[in-house]
């Protein structure tokens, strides 16, 4: 793997966890949370590249930010309206979070009272406006390093071995990319990455925001998935086919985004 392509294989993986990061925040600590990731996105140049784009060309010339918090701080609502582009959608979020944030606004007491959808606890108004509002920054922000990925040729690159230890402590053998290796792998569980490896684990923690009525069918497609990247060439017609029936349950944001960490990390894989 050439040198830019290993630095944004690395970006897309150092982002998902970020991303991660500030979805599990809890009320007491959301103010931490969204700093934290402001600080990260504008400290990497291709993202805040992207950022100033969508701020500077795609968000509507009438938002304004400063109103839009205060009018979230003073009764008890939600944001009824975004642009209804990726683009614009994506920095009108930013603008948003960084206005909280600059104005010091996460202590005013509505502000998040709308997102709590009926619940009066704080940690279930901190997950609905991430789930509301949060989510759309992080999915705008993923889907651009995704079609950067796509448009730099990740997906057609081979894999070398290392041994890695993941979260659920089993060793594996994880892929890494290369720019022209030929060899496949063997690996101890079969998973293809230690992105792959570590985003099932993700994924299947998460599986608790899946709607009850629809856990069931969650469990059977994680579990299918698991069985075809196991196999020695998984077929991306099979894996794009479980990934569209995961993407169609009702789940909340941590579910989501660790499943668009593995649509990304699938789409690496070498072709059957």
């Amino acid at each position: 793997m050439n040198d830019e392509k290993r630095t944004l294989r690395k970006l897309l993986y150092e982002y998902h966890a970020e991303a991660n990061a500030l979805l599990r925040a809890r009320y007491d600590d959301l103010d931490v949370a969204v700093a934290r990731f402001l600080t990260y996105v504008e400290g990497e140049s291709v993202i805040k590249a992207f950022l100033d784009d969508c701020v500077k060309n795609h968000v509507p010339p009438e938002f304004d930010a400063s109103a839009t918090v205060d009018a979230l701080a003073s009764q008890p609502n939600t944001i009824s309206r975004f642009a209804p582009e990726r683009k614009g959608e994506t920095g009108e979020v930013y603008l948003i979070l960084k206005d909280i944030t600059e104005r010091d606004k996460w202590g005013s007491n509505l502000l998040l009272y709308g997102y709590g959808h009926g619940s009066r606890k704080y940690n279930d108004m901190a997950k609905g406006f991430l789930d509301d509002v949060g989510q759309r920054l992080i999915s705008g922000i993923d889907t651009h390093l995704t079609l950067m990925g796509i448009e730099k040729g990740l997906s057609d690159t081979s894999y070398t071995e290392q041994h890695i230890t993941t979260g659920n402590n089993s060793n594996v053998i994880a892929s890494m990319a290369t720019d022209s290796a030929t060899s496949s792998s063997t690996q101890t569980n079969g998973m293809r990455s230690d992105e792959l490896t570590t985003l099932l684990v993700d994924l299947t923690s998460s599986i608790t925001e899946v709607a009850e009525e629809q856990r069931r069918e969650a469990e059977e497609l994680i579990e299918a998935l698991k069985n075809e990247l196991e196999q020695k060439k998984p077929k991306h017609a099979v894996l794009n086919a479980i990934m569209t029936g995961l993407k169609g349950l009702t789940a909340g944001a941590q579910f989501a985004s660790a499943l668009a960490s593995l649509q990304t990390a699938i789409a690496a894989l070498p072709p059957a």
